[in-house]
């Protein structure tokens, strides 16, 4: 772990102790504190400055792993996704396939128990049972055909959902009228405190205040 230089922690120490006794109650005081206050920025840049070159570093020695490790990924998911194509394509043909496949095997099913019933039928006329028999032969044939599945140890297809916004203003509205839930949209917080600072108690939005903060600052 990086150490601070052991003048800026013993300064730190010391101002610790000395603004834990400290009360403001006079102007002299006020102004005690304000020194304090100015000394203890210059500390914070120094602080700053000692930790930039090596925060820089850092982030270059991540940034490079990042962008390594990006890269090789890219390489990888790239034939992932060539495969997955691949085997998308085929899936659908052999589905198709399968279908057809499925299809004409329960035709000719049918057919066979259609011919059953026409057989049976005709043997319970023959014994004077005509009303009976006409119910058989008329009687609906259905044949479920058992679907065949493509196998490949531990890989399944699945589907996946996302959004995509079409038209913003329209959700806004749904979103305003209830029919949507408020999470639907996020404020842009951002954008929002940045016209507050450049207009200040100017900024006039609906269903937004202005929220002004003190704070003491020191310009060298």
């Amino acid at each position: 772990m990086l150490k601070l230089p052991e003048n800026l922690v013993s300064q730190t120490q010391d101002f610790n102790a000395k603004i834990d006794a400290l009360v403001v109650s006079s102007q002299e005081e006020y102004h005690i504190a304000g020194e304090y206050y100015k000394l203890l920025a210059d500390m914070e840049r120094q602080i700053k400055d000692f930790f930039k070159p090596h925060k820089e570093n850092a982030w270059k020695a991540h940034k490079a792993l990042v962008e390594s490790e990006n890269n090789e990924l890219a390489k990888v998911v790239s034939l992932k996704n060539k495969l997955s194509s691949l085997m998308l394509t085929f899936q659908k043909a052999f589905e198709l396939e399968q279908q057809k496949k499925r299809l004409a095997e329960q035709k000719a099913l049918e057919e066979i128990e259609k011919k059953k019933n026409a057989e049976i039928a005709k043997e319970l006329k023959a014994k004077g049972l005509a009303e009976l028999a006409k119910e058989i032969k008329n009687r609906e044939v259905n044949v479920m055909v058992k679907k065949e599945e493509l196998k490949s140890d531990n890989l399944s297809t699945r589907k996946t959902y996302k959004a995509n916004v079409i038209d913003k203003m329209a959700l806004v509205k749904a979103v305003a009228e209830g029919r949507i839930p408020i999470m639907a949209i996020d404020v842009n917080m951002t954008f929002l405190n940045n016209q507050a600072r450049m207009l200040k108690n100017e900024l006039k939005y609906d269903g937004v205040e202005v929220v002004e903060e003190s704070g003491i600052t020191y310009r060298r």
